[in-house]
């Protein structure tokens, strides 16, 4: 691995880390790890979605996303049913607490995005925004 690429790495995981679990208030979504984030943001965009679209969202096994599932609806967040096409299949909805916590967790890393980007030019937060959808278009073509 390159220099620049090993910094850019650990710089881009202690990001991913500080906005991992941070959140306001709520019960619900105190302890929140960036992998419930993401399961409920991919169930929030695909209602009704089964759960093994959360293991190819997240790229994990069918087991691991059942886990994930889980411990979700465990905290209230999620609601599985059975595919009306075929009962073998669980679908899942968020709950109107997990909708909470989703909006919740998205306000609160905005606005500490949003407060630190204060510091910054208005062309500098422009070049950051530019330069991370650029990297992620990269790497989601590899």
């Amino acid at each position: 691995m390159s220099d620049l690429g090993e910094r850019l790495y650990d710089q881009l995981m202690m990001l991913a880390w500080s906005l991992n679990s941070a959140c306001s208030s709520s019960d619900a979504c105190s302890d929140f790890s960036i992998v419930d984030y993401l399961a409920l943001k991919t169930v929030g965009e695909q209602q009704g979605c089964p759960v093994q679209t959360i293991g190819k969202t997240l790229g994990i096994t069918k087991s691991g996303a059942t886990r994930i599932v889980k411990r979700l609806e465990s905290r209230d967040l999620l609601k599985t049913h059975s595919s009306p096409e075929d009962g073998r299949v669980r679908c899942l909805k968020l709950t109107e607490s997990g909708q909470n916590c989703l909006i919740e967790i998205q306000r609160y890393q905005s606005e500490r995005i949003t407060k630190a980007l204060k510091g910054m030019e208005s062309e500098q937060s422009q070049q950051l925004e530019q330069s991370l959808q650029n990297l992620l278009k990269t790497l989601s073509s590899e």
